[in-house]
């Protein structure tokens, strides 16, 4: 199995640091070949593999190769190596993912989280699961009941559920309510079949070692690795924030850029049209809601909001599909709370926002507000 690896700079050293040290590499390409050489030479690998990335069509179409590796950072950087090795027309299916390397923290900050929570599941009264509207859209101090999140970026109900099962399933498990955050689109969403969010589900295979639908087998996706990293040996930070937020974005308004890229942003997620997708997703859900009364939760499930302007370009048979559905679950499980959000009075689109579907600090504060008072009523 040979692979070629597409790294730059500070993310080579990281990605070859996790790396098993068996893989038979035919080319590492790089933004600088002086500097890399200091790295390869770092982890005793041959000088003449490298190669500059302005030879990245060269070296792809000539060499040998199974699967190309890329590891950089999410960034407008990034999104133009997508680009550019996406129009050289080789499979989707020979691409590996593994993204933000560079962050170990980052990496691992779900196994840490999973593991905070082993320690101390007796705490917490309700729980969330969700995307990346509920990472940043909640603030966990506003609410009067203890919460942890477990929601994370572009999460799909698939792994909503499994994280469902390990924290319900523990026997110091104490929890009342689960937020259990949705989409327009959850129902179309497979992270593991996502060419380009393929990379979140390295957090996951770390703790779960399960990669769903991913084209990757399990087996070499596992082989990839040194056993050190498998085992938890790159965690180099125990601290975790609970409040689950990503700090640069929290304090942003809304700006131009934003409202610009919500019809592009919105174009894209219109065209997801998964009917086996959707199958699977509902069967999830409705055994994720099973699990909750099997377990005395109250299972609440919640539609985030978005700006007005976004709600217009939302094609109408995708709303009438989320509807249909939530409507035969709601049906189906009666002891199921649904709460509608997507249009928010309460919220101001250019003071609590910072794109066009997430919340910045001060709309996550208001928005927790909202939902805790919906929990409070469902106490009384």
């Amino acid at each position: 199995m040979k692979f070629c690896l597409v790294a730059f700079s500070n993310h080579l050293d990281a990605c070859l640091s996790v790396l098993n040290p068996e893989l038979s590499i035919s080319a590492i390409i790089v933004d600088n070949v002086k500097e890399a050489e200091k790295i390869v030479e770092k982890y005793k690998l041959p000088k003449n593999i490298l190669f500059h990335y302005y030879n990245l069509k060269e070296c792809l179409e000539n060499l040998t190769y199974d699967y190309i590796i890329t590891a950089l950072r999410w960034s407008m950087f990034s999104e133009n190596v997508i680009k550019d090795l996406y129009s050289l027309n080789i499979s989707k299916t020979k691409f590996i993912s593994l993204w933000e390397l560079d962050r170990p923290q980052h990496v691992c900050a779900f196994s840490i989280l999973m593991k905070y929570y082993n320690q101390n599941a007796s705490k917490y009264k309700i729980f969330v699961t969700g995307d990346s509207h509920f990472v940043y859209g909640l603030n966990i101090l506003t609410f009067s009941l203890p919460l942890i999140n477990f929601a994370r970026g572009s999460q799909d109900l698939y792994y909503d559920y499994k994280i469902a099962k390990m924290i319900l399933n523990h026997k110091d498990s104490n929890f009342k309510y689960a937020i259990i955050g949705l989409s327009i689109y959850s129902f179309n969403w497979d992270v593991s079949q996502s060419y380009r969010e393929s990379w979140r589900l390295l957090q996951y295979y770390l703790y779960f070692r399960d990669l769903h639908n991913n084209w990757i087998p399990n087996e070499l996706y596992k082989n990839l690795f040194n056993t050190k990293f498998l085992n938890g040996g790159y965690v180099t930070t125990k601290t975790i924030d609970l409040n689950n937020v990503y700090k640069e974005k929290v304090n942003i308004k809304i700006g131009i850029y934003e409202q610009l890229r919500i019809r592009k942003f919105i174009d894209l997620w219109n065209k997801k049209d998964y009917p086996l997708t959707v199958e699977e997703n509902k069967t999830i859900l409705n055994n994720y809601l099973l699990l909750c009364k099997e377990k005395g939760v109250i299972p609440i499930l919640v539609l985030p909001p978005v700006i007005k302007d976004c709600q217009k370009i939302i094609l109408k048979k995708r709303k009438d599909q989320f509807y249909s559905i939530l409507d035969e679950i709601l049906k189906k499980f009666p002891f199921v709370k649904f709460l509608d959000t997507l249009t928010c009075d309460e919220l101001d689109e250019y003071e609590d926002f910072y794109d066009s579907d997430h919340l910045n600090i001060n709309g996550s504060k208001k928005y927790s507000q909202i939902l805790n008072n919906y929990i409070s009523n469902l106490q009384t």
